[in-house]
């Protein structure tokens, strides 16, 4: 009869690891996973499968800058292409990210650090910066808002 309690916890741990392991290739949280497998058995990890992949948001080459190339210059567009005019998000909550004069990308930053950048000339209006609301990289000028922000 003791062996038999033995048997059941690990068979129980065992679908707990296994839902895990799922959960870990479904970008889902392993350890939320392992408890509900343990506990639920072969229900949690039916209910596993059921559930879709969770999908990956990134950033246009921010998360590793040396592994992607350097982001587009403004030479590197025809002249007939005009950008189209973006307003600067003002949420304190965005990251803020900028090239640096050795195309290296700078950040996080908050808007308050991107402003003060800008006051002690560390950007300039020609600095390429982006932000989780923005598709592509763009430079500072190109925003209608810049002046706003920028001269207060």
């Amino acid at each position: 009869m003791e062996n038999l309690h033995v048997l059941i916890v690990f068979i129980w741990f065992c679908l707990g690891c296994i839902s895990a392991y799922v959960a870990h290739k479904k970008k889902k949280n392993p350890y939320l996973w392992f408890f509900i497998g343990f506990f639920l058995g072969l229900i949690g990890l039916i209910i596993l499968f059921l559930t879709p992949q969770k999908k990956e948001v990134s950033a246009p080459s921010l998360v590793m800058a040396s592994a992607y190339p350097s982001p587009a210059t403004p030479e590197d567009f025809p002249a007939e292409i005009a950008m189209p005019k973006t307003r600067i998000p003002t949420n304190p909550k965005i990251h803020w990210y900028y090239i640096d004069s050795h195309k290296v990308s700078q950040g996080p930053l908050n808007l308050d650090q991107i402003k003060c950048a800008y006051t002690k000339g560390v950007i300039n209006a020609s600095t390429l910066i982006w932000n989780e609301e923005i598709e592509n990289w763009i430079l500072l000028k190109d925003f209608n808002n810049y002046q706003f922000i920028f001269q207060e």
